[in-house]
C-alpha cells in the first residue's frame, strides 16, 4: 500500500505542489485575516486615540472611536464585495493564474501599508490596507476553489477542492495562535501581526509563475487544445491518463460552448433549482 501511494504521489506530484502553493496564499490568508483582527483591537484603538490626540489636541470621543473601529472591520467586507464582482471578468480575460498573481500584489501592498501605519502615525492607512485585503479575499474566494477543481483529475477533484476549507481553518487557527499576547498580539508588534499576510503572498507570487494555467482557460478562452492537453499531462502524468484527458477536454468544450447571463440562468427551468440551492447554501 505504501508503494502504491508513493507511485501515485510521484505521478501527481506537480498537482499536489500546486494545491499547497494555492492554499498557502489563498484561503489560508482569508482565515488568518478574519480571525487575527480581533486580538490587537484594544491596541489599535489606543493607537487611533493617540494619533487623534496628537493631531487635534483632544481625545477622540468613545462613540466616534467605535465608529472608526467598525469602519476598519467592515471595510474588509466592502473590498471583498468588489473583489467578488471583479473576479469573474478578470478570470475570463486573463486566466485564473494571472488573477491570483494580481491578488498577491494587492495583498503585498496592503501588508506594506498596514505594517507602516504605526510608523506613519496614520490610522487611515490601516483602513486602506484592510480594504485591499478585502479585494484580494474576494478575488481569491472565487478563483481558488474553481482553479483547484479545473487542474485536478476526477478521482482527486473532491480532495483538491476540500483543501480550500482546510487551509481556511488552518489560517484561522494560525491567526488565533499568533495573536496571543505572548507572541505577536502586543502593543508594539500588532502592525507586524496584521502585515504577516504579505510573506505567504510574496512566496506564492514567486512560485506561481512556474505552474501552468487552468486547462479550461487554455481550451475555451485561448482556443489552444494542444497547450491544454500538455498542461493536463504535466499535472496528471502520462500513465493511464489519456482516456480521462480526452473526456475532460470534451467536458470543457461543452461547458465553454455558451456563456449564460444571470437572467438566462434564471429563465432556464433545468438551472433554476441548482441556482436556488446555491443561494440557500450561501
Amino acid at each position: 500500500m505504501t508503494v502504491s501511494f508513493l507511485l501515485e504521489f510521484m505521478q501527481y506530484r506537480q498537482l499536489f505542489q500546486m494545491v499547497i502553493v494555492l492554499g498557502m496564499s489563498g484561503t489560508l490568508l482569508i482565515g488568518f485575516q478574519v480571525s487575527v483582527i480581533t486580538y490587537p483591537s484594544q491596541d489599535i484603538k489606543s493607537f487611533i486615540n493617540e494619533t487623534w490626540l496628537q493631531r487635534h489636541g483632544v481625545s477622540l470621543p468613545p462613540d466616534r472611536l467605535a465608529v472608526l473601529w467598525s469602519f476598519i472591520i467592515s471595510i474588509y467586507c466592502l473590498g471583498g464585495l468588489l473583489g467578488c464582482l471583479w473576479s469573474g471578468s478578470l478570470a475570463v480575460r486573463y486566466g485564473k493564474k494571472k488573477t491570483l498573481i494580481c491578488s498577491n500584489f494587492i495583498i503585498i501592498v496592503g501588508a506594506l501599508l498596514i505594517g507602516s501605519s504605526k510608523m506613519a502615525r496614520s490610522f487611515e492607512i490601516i483602513l486602506m490596507g484592510r480594504f485591499l485585503y478585502g479585494i484580494s479575499a474576494g478575488l481569491c474566494l472565487n478563483i481558488h476553489g474553481p482553479y483547484l477543481s479545473e487542474i485536478s483529475p476526477k478521482k482527486f477533484r473532491g480532495f483538491a477542492t476540500t483543501t480550500a476549507a482546510i487551509f481556511f481553518s488552518l489560517g484561522k487557527a494560525l491567526g488565533q495562535i499568533l495573536g496571543l499576547r505572548d507572541i505577536l498580539g502586543t502593543e508594539t508588534l500588532w502592525p507586524l501581526l496584521l502585515a504577516l499576510c504579505g510573506f505567504p503572498a510574496l512566496l506564492q507570487l514567486l512560485l506561481l509563475p512556474f505552474f501552468p494555467e487552468s486547462p479550461p482557460y487554455l481550451l475555451i478562452q485561448r482556443k489552444d487544445a494542444d497547450a491544454c492537453r500538455k498542461v493536463m499531462k504535466d499535472l496528471w502524468g502520462e500513465r493511464h491518463q489519456q482516456t480521462e484527458i480526452e473526456e475532460a477536454l470534451k467536458e470543457m468544450a461543452i461547458a465553454g460552448s455558451k456563456n449564460l447571463s444571470i437572467w438566462e440562468v434564471v429563465r432556464q427551468p433545468s438551472l433554476r433549482c441548482p441556482l436556488l440551492i446555491a443561494i440557500l447554501l450561501v
